[in-house]
C-alpha cells in the first residue's frame, strides 16, 4: 500500500516545496508613479489607483513631445528599457509606465480592458503635465493608443501600432465570444497550472497571468473596427512578417483601414522590440520628427521590406488559405472534429500544425480536441452501462480487459487508469466502458483522466510547434511543396514514436511496429501486388484485361473471385467426400432460427459433433472464423452472423497446409495427370510455452515472433491474458490457419511428391463443373502420411484469387515471392484465355466491380478469429 503512495506523497511534497520557493512579490513603491482615476464598468464606480513608470529625460535641449511606450500582455515598464533608451539618445524623453494591473501599478484594479487602460495613461498625461505625446503601442498595447488617440487626438501627436493588435474580425476565432471562452479557459488552466505543478519559480508570477487574462477578458475589440476608421492621427503600423501571435495581415487590414498610417512590414517576429530595439527604433524616428510639431500632414505609405513569399501551392494554396482565413470558427472546429474522428493522433498532429502554419487558431484546434475527448467519454461510459450484463471482455486489441480486471484496476489504480486513458490506444474507450458496465464513478479517476487529456494536448502542441518550426518550415523553405510533405510524412511518426516512448506499453508497440515493418511477411498486399501492375497490362493486352475470370467454370464470381460460395465448391467435391470435412450451409433468417438450424444438424450428423467450426459462407483471410465448443458459442455466433455461414466438421490436425494446384496446359491427351501442385505452404500455429512465472501477456509480448502480432493474439485471450501457465505447459494461440489471425506461412516444397501429387490431381479431376487452378486448405496428422497422399481432410478450396501463399515465407526474399506471383499470374491469364478460346466468357469488369462491393457491404460477424 505503502508503494502505490508514495509517488503522490513525493508529488504533494514537491507541490509544497514549489509554493514555498515562489514568494509573492510587492509592489515597487520606491519607483516613479502617479494616482490617477479608475475607470471600472460604471463610472459610479471609479476609484484612483497608482500608475508606476520609468522616466527616461531627455538628452537634448530641444523641447519635443515626449514619447510613451506602451507593453502588451502580460508585460512590465522595464522589458521596453531597451527600446526606451534607443529614443532617449535620439534627444526624447520617454515614459514607460506599468499599465494597471501590472508590474509595480496598482494590481487589482475594476477594470482591466485597453480602453480603461487608455483613460488611465492619458490621466498619467495629466499629472505629469504632458499636453501632448508621441504613442507607441506593442502587441496588446497598440489598442490602448488607438482608444488614446480616439479620445484625444489633439494630445497624440503620433501614434506607431508595433506587431500591434488590430480589431476582432481579425483575431484567432474572429468571434467576440469565442474568444472570451478562450480567455476563461486560459485564466483556469493557468491558475491550475501554478498551484498543480512544481515549477520553483520558473513560470510566470500568477499576479501576472491572472491580470493578462482579465486584460484580455475585459477588452472588446469590436469598437476598434469604428475608431480606425475615423483616426487622424499620423500612424505607423510596424510589423515582422515572421509574427506568430498577430499575423501579418492584420496589419494589413488596419492599414486599409487606418486612412493617415504608413505601413512597414520587416522580416522579423513578434519580439522585435527587444531583440534589435535600435533597428525598430530606426523605423519609428522619421514618424516622431515629422509630427514634433502639430499640423504637418500623415504620408500614406506601404513599404515591404520583406516580401510575402508566393503560395506553397500556387494559386489554390492562397484560395485555401484565404478559405481558412474566412471561415467561421464553428464550421472550422467541426472539420476539426471530424478529421480527429477519422483518425485521432494524426488528426491531432495536423492541427497543431495547421495553427503553427497561421492556417486556425490554436483556440479551434483545442476547442475540437475537448469536444471529442468529452463526447467519447460520455458515449463509452453510456455504452458501458448498455453492456453490463452481455460481454465477457471489455475493449478491444491490447487495452482488452475482463470487466473485473477494469473493476480493480479503476478502484485500486485511477490515476494509472487516468493517464493510460490518454497514452495506451484504446485504454479511452475501455477504461469508460468498464466505469458504465459497473456504474463507478471514481473522482480520482475521472479528475485525473481530465488532467492527463490536458497534459497530452499540451505535449502535442508543443511537439508539433517544435516541429514545424525546426523540420517542416526548413524543408518547405529549400524544397517547396514536396518538403513540406516530406516534413509532415516526418513529423507524425516521430511525435506518435516519441509519446510511446512514455510508457513500457508504448515502447512494446514500438518494437511491434518495427518489426512488422523490417519483415516483409507482414507487409500490406498491396505492396506486392502494385508493382506488378506493368505484367498486369501486358498480359491483359495478350489475353484480355481480366481473362484469368474465365478460369473454373464450375465456381460462380469469375472462378472464384471474390464472394463465392465456399459450400458450393465443396459440393463440386462430392465425388472425393471421403477427404473433405463434412458441412451443411445455414441460409439468413433470424439468430435464433439460424441456431437452432446448426443447433440440430450438430445433433443429428455424428461428424459435426462438437467441437465444429463456424464460418460465413463467403469470406477470406480467417475473417469471423469461430470454433464452437458448446450451444452458447453457437448462439452468441449467429447473434452477431447475419450473413450465410457454415457449420463444418472440426479436424484437430495437428499440421495444416494449403496447396496451390493448377492444371497443365501442355498435359498430353490420355495423361494419368492433367495438372501438377504449383506450390506448398506449410502453416505453422503459434504456440506458446510457459514458464510458471510470467502471465500469458507477458509471454505473448516478449516473444521474439509473437510479439508483432499481439494484438490479435492479446484481443483473442483477452479473458486468460494474466492467467500464469506453468512451465513447459503449451498453449496454441490461433486454430484458424491464416497469417493475419496468427499464423506462420512458410514454403513447403519438400512436402511435394509424385504420391501426393497424384492424389491432389484426381480431387481436382473429380471438381463437377471444371477446376483450372485452386488453392486446397487441408488439416493432416504427419508430413509422412501427406507425402504419401494420406491422411489429410480438406478444408475449403479457394479459387483464383487463392494465393501461392508461401510467398509469407520470412526466409525468403522479395524477389523470390515476385517470381512465384508472376509465374501464378501468368498461369491464371494463360488458363483464362485458353477458357475463352473455348467459348467461355470473363465475367464483366462492370460486375467484378458490382460483385466486390457486394461482398464488402455484406460481410457481417466478429473479425476476429478463434
Amino acid at each position: 500500500m505503502w508503494r502505490r503512495g508514495l509517488p503522490l506523497a513525493l508529488y504533494a511534497l514537491l507541490v509544497l516545496l514549489s509554493w514555498a520557493v515562489e514568494r509573492p512579490t510587492a509592489p515597487n513603491v520606491h519607483r516613479p508613479s502617479a494616482t490617477v482615476r479608475a475607470f471600472g464598468h460604471r463610472d459610479s464606480e471609479a476609484t484612483h489607483i497608482r500608475v508606476a513608470y520609468d522616466d527616461f529625460p531627455s538628452q537634448s535641449d530641444h523641447a519635443r513631445p515626449p514619447v510613451i511606450i506602451l507593453h502588451g500582455s502580460p508585460g512590465r515598464a522595464r522589458e521596453l528599457a531597451p527600446l526606451a533608451r534607443a529614443f532617449q539618445s535620439h534627444g526624447y524623453r520617454v515614459l514607460t509606465p506599468d499599465l494597471p494591473g501590472f508590474g509595480d501599478s496598482t494590481r487589482d484594479p475594476p477594470d482591466l480592458s485597453i480602453e480603461a487602460h487608455a483613460r488611465q495613461i492619458l490621466g498619467l498625461m495629466d499629472q505629469l503635465k504632458i499636453p501632448r505625446a508621441h504613442i507607441i503601442g506593442w502587441s496588446l498595447g497598440g489598442g490602448v493608443g488607438m482608444h488614446m488617440a480616439d479620445k484625444a487626438p489633439d494630445r497624440i501627436a503620433s501614434l506607431t501600432l508595433m506587431a500591434s493588435i488590430s480589431d476582432q474580425s481579425v483575431e484567432g476565432t474572429r468571434s467576440y465570444f469565442a474568444e472570451h471562452a478562450k480567455y476563461a479557459a486560459g485564466y483556469a488552466a493557468a491558475t491550475l497550472a501554478r498551484y498543480a505543478i512544481p515549477h520553483f519559480g520558473l513560470l510566470a508570477p500568477l499576479d501576472d497571468i491572472r491580470a493578462s487574462m482579465r486584460n484580455f477578458w475585459d477588452t472588446d475589440m469590436r469598437p476598434l473596427t469604428g475608431i480606425m476608421q475615423r483616426l487622424t492621427t499620423p500612424t505607423l503600423i510596424l510589423h515582422g512578417r515572421h509574427d506568430f501571435l498577430v499575423p501579418p495581415y492584420a496589419a494589413e487590414h488596419s492599414h486599409d483601414l487606418i486612412q493617415p498610417s504608413r505601413l512597414v512590414i520587416t522580416e522579423h517576429s513578434h519580439f522585435y522590440p527587444f531583440l534589435q530595439p535600435e533597428l525598430a527604433a530606426s523605423h519609428i524616428l522619421p514618424l516622431l520628427r515629422r509630427h514634433d510639431e502639430p499640423g504637418i500632414p500623415a504620408l500614406r505609405q506601404r513599404a515591404d521590406l520583406a516580401p510575402e513569399p508566393a503560395p506553397l501551392f500556387g494559386t489554390p494554396g492562397r484560395w485555401l488559405e484565404s478559405a481558412f482565413h474566412r471561415a467561421n470558427w464553428i464550421i472550422l472546429t467541426i472539420a476539426g472534429f471530424l478529421l480527429l474522428l477519422w483518425r485521432f493522433r494524426t488528426g491531432a498532429i495536423l492541427l497543431f500544425l495547421a495553427v503553427a502554419s497561421g492556417l486556425i487558431d490554436n483556440g479551434i484546434a483545442f476547442a475540437a480536441l475537448f469536444i471529442l475527448q468529452l463526447t467519447a467519454a460520455v458515449r463509452f461510459y453510456l455504452r458501458g452501462r448498455r453492456l453490463s450484463h452481455a460481454p465477457r471482455i471489455i475493449g478491444r486489441g491490447t487495452a482488452a480487459r475482463t470487466p473485473s480486471h477494469w473493476r480493480d484496476i479503476l478502484s485500486a489504480h485511477p490515476i494509472r487508469a487516468a493517464l493510460a486513458t490518454r497514452l495506451v490506444p484504446h485504454e479511452l474507450e475501455t477504461a469508460f466502458e468498464a466505469a458504465g458496465f459497473h456504474r463507478l464513478f471514481p473522482l480520482r479517476f475521472f479528475t485525473a483522466a481530465f488532467l492527463a487529456w490536458c497534459l497530452w494536448m499540451l505535449g502535442y502542441f508543443i511537439a508539433s510547434i517544435a516541429s514545424y518550426a525546426f523540420i517542416i518550415r526548413p524543408l518547405t523553405s529549400s524544397l517547396g511543396p514536396i518538403g513540406c510533405l516530406l516534413g509532415i510524412a516526418l513529423t507524425i511518426p516521430l511525435i506518435r514514436s516519441a509519446e510511446l516512448l512514455l510508457t513500457r506499453h508504448g515502447r512494446r508497440r514500438l518494437r511491434m511496429s518495427w518489426t512488422r515493418l523490417t519483415r516483409r511477411e507482414y507487409w500490406p498486399a498491396e505492396l506486392l501486388y502494385w508493382p506488378m501492375a506493368p505484367f498486369y497490362i501486358v498480359w491483359g493486352l495478350r489475353h484480355g484485361p481480366i481473362a484469368f475470370t474465365a478460369c473454373n467454370p464450375g465456381i460462380d464470381s469469375g472462378g472464384g473471385v471474390i464472394g463465392e460460395s465456399k459450400q458450393a465448391i465443396l459440393d463440386a467435391l462430392a465425388d472425393a467426400h471421403p477427404w473433405v470435412l463434412r458441412s451443411i450451409r445455414i441460409e439468413r433468417g433470424s439468430p435464433e432460427t439460424r441456431a437452432t438450424q446448426a443447433l440440430a444438424a450438430i445433433t443429428a450428423d455424428p461428424a459435426l459433433a462438437f467441437p465444429v467450426i463456424l464460418k460465413p459462407d463467403a469470406g477470406y483471410r480467417g475473417f469471423a472464423v469461430k470454433l464452437a465448443r458448446s450451444e452458447q458459442d453457437v448462439r452468441h455466433y449467429f447473434a452477431a452472423m447475419h450473413a450465410p455461414a457454415i457449420v463444418q466438421e472440426y479436424h484437430p490436425g495437428p499440421n495444416e497446409c494449403g496447396i496451390l494446384w493448377a492444371r497443365d496446359l501442355d498435359a498430353p491427351p490420355g495423361s494419368p495427370t492433367v495438372g501438377r501442385i504449383f506450390s506448398i505452404t506449410r502453416k505453422t500455429f503459434p504456440i506458446l510455452t510457459g514458464d510458471g512465472r510470467r502471465p500469458l501477456e507477458d509471454l505473448i509480448l516478449r516473444h521474439p515472433r509473437f510479439h508483432a502480432q499481439a494484438g490479435i493474439f492479446l484481443e483473442r485471450w483477452a479473458p486468460d491474458r494474466r492467467t500464469i501457465l506453468s512451465d513447459g505447459q503449451a498453449l496454441r494461440l490461433a486454430e484458424s490457419g491464416n497469417h493475419c489471425q496468427g499464423t506462420l506461412f512458410s514454403d513447403g516444397s519438400d512436402l511435394i511428391t509424385p504420391e501426393l501429387e497424384a492424389r491432389i490431381d484426381a480431387i481436382a479431376r473429380s471438381f463437377r463443373g471444371g477446376l483450372d487452378i485452386g488453392r486446397f486448405d487441408l488439416r493432416y496428422e504427419s508430413d509422412e502420411k501427406l507425402r504419401r497422399g494420406e491422411g489429410f481432410r480438406i478444408i475449403e478450396l479457394n479459387g483464383v484469387t487463392g494465393e501461392s501463399t508461401n510467398i509469407y515465407d520470412p526466409a525468403r526474399s522479395l524477389l523470390w515471392a515476385f517470381a512465384v506471383t508472376i509465374r501464378q499470374w501468368r498461369l491464371m491469364y494463360q488458363l483464362g484465355a485458353a477458357r475463352i478460346r473455348a467459348g467461355h466468357k470473363p465475367l464483366p469488369v462492370r460486375e467484378l466491380f458490382r460483385r466486390i462491393r457486394e461482398h464488402k457491404r455484406s460481410r457481417s460477424g466478429p473479425p476476429l478469429a478463434d
